[in-house]
């Protein structure tokens, strides 16, 4: 069980904590038991989280993937607890280009598109590729 919490992102269906230095935690969020069929969404979603941790095995360890190091439970819900990219294509495009070379984007174009061979390869296919979802860590995709 996690015993320090610092919430670094919430998305729509996950949020991710800081959990310990360069690791984070992915849990899935908890639909409001205000919400109609709210049971069957959280089991939607923590099935969600366990294909998501059969796509992260398939994957296997590759420079060109962020760690996976296990499930960890995380305030009642099955997380999985993953390294830490510093942040997210989306935004070095909101704070605009100026701090990245041309090289570093020549660099990332090639980069995403060996993520995507690679993942293909292992029959993985990513339905929702946009610029929030390449992770960028160490100035590298």
């Amino acid at each position: 069980m996690a015993t320090k919490k610092e919430l670094q992102w919430k998305g729509s269906s996950s949020n991710i904590y800081k959990i310990e230095p360069g690791k984070v935690l992915k849990v899935p969020r908890e639909v409001p038991f205000t919400n109609d069929g709210h049971d069957a969404l959280n089991r939607d979603r923590a099935k969600g989280f366990e294909v998501e941790r059969g796509i992260y095995k398939a994957l296997g360890e590759s420079k060109l993937v962020l760690p996976f190091y296990r499930c960890r439970k995380f305030e009642g819900r099955q997380g999985l607890l993953l390294a830490q990219a510093d942040r997210n294509l989306q935004e070095y495009l909101k704070e605009g280009l100026a701090t990245v070379t041309i090289a570093e984007r020549k660099r990332w174009c090639y980069q995403a598109a060996d993520v995507i061979v690679y993942i293909h390869d292992r029959s993985v296919i990513h339905s929702d590729l946009r610029p929030e979802n390449f992770l960028i860590h160490r100035r590298d995709i």
